[in-house]
């Protein structure tokens, strides 16, 4: 028998939350501060890629990004500090970490939908689009930036609109590398248990395991229906849960 669940100021739906983009392209929502105000230093959000569909290159400014691939292949691109640019691929199951202030991409390069669901390190992360930000400056500035005519750069379109999700032109463009190790992606859902009983089993990726990580962690933790996760808490951490499927 199916009962109803009695909601609190603890929880809140991802899949019905705020709107930040929808098109035939792909969505975006997301839960922050402003919808559950409880979330301090916390948020998440949910992209949904369409094939030949991808997130924009961005970054945030005041919010470190832990990404799980639900479903889909997806080709990432993250430029870090110091020029070090990394491209890699991942696949339901795996996750992809991305630092504050990193330029990054999320292009789905199959062919079905691509799901992420995305944890932030702020109750109110600040998106900055990298096409809107060129738009912001003149074709003198822009020329001398590339060594360039500011003429060449006239014929660009561009303006100051953040276009969160656009459609890849053609075939996708995958970097041999991209099929490489990378340290930014780690395959949580290949980890063995670190924890596992026969009523449910957790996988970790948390820093002794995935070195990147500075002050993010995530568990992919399966329940039986006959079992429970026993009460517990973290002295010096906040959590927050996702329901991928079933009720708890």
């Amino acid at each position: 028998m199916t009962t109803s669940i009695a909601r609190s100021a603890h929880t809140t739906s991802l899949h019905n939350g705020e709107i930040v983009e929808e098109s035939d392209l792909g969505s975006m929502r997301r839960v922050t501060a402003d919808n559950l105000p409880i979330l301090k230093g916390l948020s998440i959000k949910r992209v949904l890629l369409n094939p030949g569909a991808m997130r924009t290159p961005h970054w945030h400014a005041n919010a470190n990004e832990l990404t799980y691939c639900v479903s889909g292949t997806a080709l990432v691109s993250i430029l870090d500090d110091h020029s070090s640019f990394s491209t890699f691929i991942v696949t339901a199951g795996q996750m992809f970490h991305a630092n504050s202030g990193s330029l990054h991409h999320i292009e789905n390069i199959g062919a079905d939908v691509a799901e992420f669901v995305i944890a932030f390190r702020s109750e109110r992360p600040e998106d900055f689009g990298f096409g809107a930000t060129l738009g912001a400056f003149s074709d003198a500035v822009l020329g001398n930036t590339y060594d360039l005519p500011s003429s060449d750069m006239a014929k660009i379109r561009r303006d100051t609109t953040d276009r969160k999700l656009a459609a890849r032109i053609g075939d996708p463009d995958i970097p041999a590398a991209a099929y490489f190790n990378d340290p930014h992606r780690f395959d949580i859902e290949a980890q063995a248990p670190g924890l596992n009983y026969v009523s449910g089993n957790a996988r970790f990726a948390r820093d002794q395991f995935w070195p990147i990580l500075t002050d993010m962690s995530m568990y992919s933790l399966r329940v039986a229906e006959s079992g429970m996760r026993e009460p517990h808490w973290h002295p010096v951490t906040a959590e927050m849960g996702y329901v991928h499927y079933g009720d708890a």
